[in-house]
């Protein structure tokens, strides 16, 4: 690739959750099995964690509702005496066992640690977004360049342009591990040459940029100012056409967009119902963007002086064989739904409980989490989406093993409160 082109091209991702992708993708050849392998590790790593948090919570949970009543009699005799005020309340915390400070500074840590793990994980998959957006695009970049640079040379070398009147039985044909592209008529070959990576010509000190030479080639063979007319239009008498018209560009830019669409079928990553991974699951969205949207998923800085003539000269094309809507809201749905559902069988009371009131601010979260999660499936990757989708249903079905955890863990914890008891016997004997 041309010296300029390196500079801005998006560089690959080396941070700790794309290096951890890139390895399970490298194991198992796909990235959504690679993400899904990725969340239940850390759903398995976690869920300890996460167990001693809804221990800590339900203990404190239950403590305050037993110590409520009389934290209120406390508030109200010694409202206007704050020091002696802070004392009861001390000592009615020692009485109860709480220690809201210790627990609340869990929890924080809990939180924190949750969130650090959502944000970097998100950050990362965007980052990898925009690498494959960017290197899926370069390669189709780079096998249009070819097509015209070997066109090129055919018919500077005197190739003969009636070669492509019958189109439809031409074809490139690449072979990068050779570095060879082939243009070949059927079975036949026309003409063959190197595969480039590099358009860059050095002309003293000046350097030909790749976006200058592919450009150029554009301009020569697939918008002319004036069309090399192969076959003419011809019309009967009432205006009907009985023979269509082909020009040279449309048919250099017919044969050039079959070896895309080859590569285009080969390069994407798809799963289910989803065309591109890396964009999100919706039917507002196209597999196949425009200009302005790759941009903004590659950035602005990664962008080269010309690409966006290149850029239409290929997806435009593209899109109309090949574009189709991205999804149909499935994964927003279901991380919105995946979540309630969690979120419901967390809080939900066990048989036997008993029932301690819900906070306001429980409620709400309860409303306001599903929410967050669908807007992240709807407005991002859909790799993203299937982690949170994922990383949902595996809590979900955690819970009956966590609350048989907590069970026995409280059964335990009861037991040893019964044992320190001191039991008087008064069955001696005088």
């Amino acid at each position: 690739m041309a010296i300029l082109s390196t500079l801005l091209a998006v560089a690959e991702p080396t941070g700790m959750w794309e290096t951890i992708i890139k390895a399970f993708e490298g194991f198992t050849n796909n990235y959504v099995l690679a993400i899904i392998l990725l969340t239940v590790i850390i759903r398995i790593i976690w869920a300890p964690i996460d167990t001693l948090n809804k221990k800590m919570t339900s203990k404190m949970t239950a403590n305050q509702a037993k110590m409520q009543p009389e934290l209120e009699k406390i508030k109200a005799k010694y409202a206007n005496n704050p020091q002696q005020l802070q004392q009861k309340q001390n000592e009615l915390y020692k009485k109860y066992n709480t220690n809201s400070v210790g627990s609340c500074i869990f929890m924080l840590v809990f939180f924190g640690l949750n969130m650090a793990i959502f944000f970097t994980l998100f950050s990362g998959l965007n980052s990898m977004a925009a690498y494959k957006t960017s290197g899926s695009y370069e390669a189709l970049k780079y096998d249009y360049a070819n097509c015209l640079e070997l066109t090129d040379t055919y018919l500077e070398n005197g190739g003969d342009k009636s070669l492509f009147e019958d189109f439809s039985n031409l074809i490139f044909e690449i072979n990068e591990k050779e570095n060879l592209i082939i243009l070949k008529q059927g079975e036949n070959v026309i003409t063959s040459g190197e595969y480039k990576k590099d358009f860059s010509s050095g002309e003293g000190e000046t350097l030909i940029t790749t976006n200058t030479h592919i450009n150029g080639l554009i301009t020569k063979y697939i918008n002319p100012e004036t069309p090399v007319v192969l076959i003419e239009e011809v019309k009967d008498q009432e205006g009907n056409v009985t023979q269509a018209g082909l020009t040279l560009s449309s048919a250099i830019e017919s044969v050039a967009m079959k070896t895309v669409e080859v590569k285009y079928d080969q390069s994407q990553d798809k799963f289910l119902w989803i065309q591109n991974i890396w964009i999100a699951d919706s039917p507002l969205q196209s597999a196949i963007f425009d200009y302005n949207t790759f941009v903004s998923k590659v950035g602005k800085n990664n962008i080269e002086e010309g690409e966006e003539t290149i850029y239409n000269a290929i997806m435009n094309p593209l899109k109309l064989s090949k574009g189709r809507v991205n999804g149909y809201f499935i994964l927003p749905i279901i991380c919105i739904l995946a979540t309630f559902l969690t979120m419901f069988l967390t809080t939900k009371k066990k048989k036997g409980e008993v029932a301690t009131p819900t906070p306001a601010g429980g409620k709400v979260i309860k409303i306001i989490m599903p929410i967050i999660f669908g807007v992240f499936a709807l407005f991002y990757n859909s790799v993203f989406a299937i982690y949170m989708a994922v990383s949902q249903i595996i809590s979900g079905l955690l819970i009956p093993l966590q609350n048989l955890i907590l069970k026995k863990w409280n059964s335990h914890d009861d037991k040893k409160k019964k044992d320190k008891i001191e039991v008087v016997d008064y069955s001696r004997k005088f």
